[in-house]
């Protein structure tokens, strides 16, 4: 079992790095709309912790799914990234608005 000096080292290292943005699809279930997807992924290894698709008018906040891919990430257990980076200046609506 490591120990726990090597369990917060290697917990410094996982790097979380978020997006925002809109496929160039549209979904026609309850009428036609670009959706939003919202993706973490946790480096160095390529590994998808979050991806939460939505129709942009439901506007769930960059920060709640973030809360979310901490408490129920997609591989592994739950935890907290030891960095995070994400487009501050991107919004959904400048996202979605673009044909």
């Amino acid at each position: 079992m490591p120990s726990r000096n090597v369990e917060n080292r290697d917990r410094g290292r996982r790097e979380w790095v978020g997006g925002r943005f809109c496929p160039p699809l549209h979904v026609m279930e309850g009428g036609p709309y670009r959706p939003q997807i919202t993706m973490w992924l946790e480096l160095p290894e390529p590994l998808v912790v979050a991806c939460h698709v939505e129709d942009p008018k439901e506007q769930t906040t960059f920060a709640q799914t973030l809360r979310e891919a901490m408490r129920r990430p997609l591989a592994g257990p739950p935890r907290r990234p030891g960095r995070g980076l994400a487009p501050v200046s991107w919004t959904p609506r400048l996202c979605c608005q673009r044909a």
